[in-house]
């Protein structure tokens, strides 16, 4: 479940990272340069012990959602 930032950060899950369980989600930054820097792994609370498959959020970067088979 990919998504796209308004300030051009791709927001994507893995479990072929390390992470916290399961499947995990992580933010990967665009440089100036147009490449994308290594993925990081936002952690918790977004980030558990079991699968977390999809993030969005709005263009200040302030609210969004997430989903997960907790």
């Amino acid at each position: 479940f990919p998504f796209m930032a308004a300030d051009g950060s791709l927001y994507f899950c893995s479990n072929g990272h390390p992470g916290l369980g399961g499947i995990d989600i992580y933010k990967a930054s665009k440089g100036s340069d147009g490449a994308y820097a290594s993925a990081l792994n936002l952690g918790a609370p977004v980030n558990g012990p079991k699968d977390d498959f999809s993030f969005i959020i709005d263009a200040l970067g302030k609210r969004g959602f997430f989903s997960s088979n907790r």
